[in-house]
């Protein structure tokens, strides 16, 4: 957290550039938003 700013990573490592594309499937990023729905809604300002 930096100010008001607050981000969410998450991390990978591939070969290179176009393998790490094609790892973040649209089922990871639902299940990312789903974990940062739940962080902020246990964590409210």
């Amino acid at each position: 957290r930096r100010g008001t700013l607050l981000v969410f990573v998450e991390v990978k490592q591939r070969a290179d550039f176009n393998a790490a594309l094609f790892a973040v499937t649209a089922r990871n990023r639902r299940r990312m938003e789903q974990a940062v729905k739940s962080w902020l809604a246990r964590h409210p300002r």
